[in-house]
């Protein structure tokens, strides 16, 4: 777990004051930068088709755009599993099998997101876990749908820093697909096992009062809010940090690559308010300019 310095001092002050030195730094020299992402990659169904998508997809793509060498798990049916590592290369894909991929549809409007889940992949199960290394530099757990359960996290590696994205925990299904927000009532199993935890204010909207608790409970708690400031929660206290106003040209996928840009970042720099503004930046380049906003696929030679 990454110790929060003494002299964390996190408080309502200013952007970046009090938060850049928050956490000691490590990474930089790691010669192997491995990535571990833990989740369902899903088909995201449009009227004219579908993609993969999903956080575990998202944030696997984005840490290998951020030099990171990635291995991740998700369970597939084969011929997708198939279709993501002749797509994706260069990634790890560990899928293990599946009648069926989970699939979901995101529909936009004025009252925000609507999404439904017409397949849902079954959870993990330690087994799935087999054959690992025993080390990463980072951990990210990435649940879509409760596909992750508590059991899970005494069976995972060791890594420099672990992250969670835990929308996919505070969400359930109806019997007609309907995705509806859900209570977190094993969220102490979690943040005993986490560094940072990331939330959007569209995760905890049901009860934010609950929310809030689970940001403070964390080792650092991050909570993006779209266009108002990020909220960042440590050692005690709360600092926000403004994010660029943009049109929300293509908004999915954007938080899992904040949390995948903030978990790099805070693990190469070990400076927390300044790894929460770089993020900020990627992911609203993001939502401007979807995979140009990263830097190209680095070159393994």
């Amino acid at each position: 777990m990454w110790p929060l310095g003494p002299d964390a001092g996190l408080s309502t002050e200013p952007p970046s004051r009090g938060l850049a030195q928050t956490l000691p730094r490590t990474a930089a020299a790691r010669p192997d930068p491995t990535y571990l992402t833990v989740g369902h990659v899903t088909r995201d169904l449009h009227p004219s088709g579908w993609e993969f998508g999903g956080t575990a997809y998202f944030s696997s793509l984005a840490a290998q755009r951020l030099g990171m060498r990635v291995t991740a798990v998700t369970r597939a049916a084969a011929a997708d599993a198939a279709a993501l590592a002749g797509a994706r290369p260069g990634i790890r894909w560990i899928a293990r099998a599946a009648p069926a991929t989970t699939a979901m549809r995101n529909t936009y409007g004025s009252g925000g997101r609507i999404q439904h889940a017409p397949v849902v992949a079954a959870p993990f199960e330690t087994i799935d876990l087999d054959g690992l290394p025993s080390e990463f530099v980072i951990v990210h757990l990435a649940p879509i749908m409760g596909e992750i359960g508590p059991a899970l996290l005494g069976h995972l590696p060791r890594a420099d820093l672990t992250g969670l994205t835990a929308q996919g925990l505070l969400r359930r299904v109806a019997p007609d697909g309907a995705v509806h927000a859900r209570g977190w009532p094993d969220a102490r199993d979690f943040l005993d096992a986490i560094d940072v935890l990331v939330l959007s204010s569209e995760d905890i909207a049901v009860d934010p009062t609950a929310g809030i608790e689970h940001l403070r409970r964390a080792a650092v708690g991050v909570l993006t809010r779209g266009t108002l400031p990020v909220q960042v929660f440590a050692d005690g206290g709360c600092s926000e940090i403004p994010v660029r106003q943009v049109a929300d040209a293509s908004p999915t996928g954007a938080g899992d690559v904040f949390a995948t840009a903030l978990f790099v970042n805070l693990q190469r720099s070990g400076k927390l308010g300044r790894s929460v503004e770089a993020a900020a930046a990627i992911a609203t380049r993001w939502v401007e300019r979807r995979w140009d906003a990263l830097p190209p696929i680095p070159d393994p030679r």
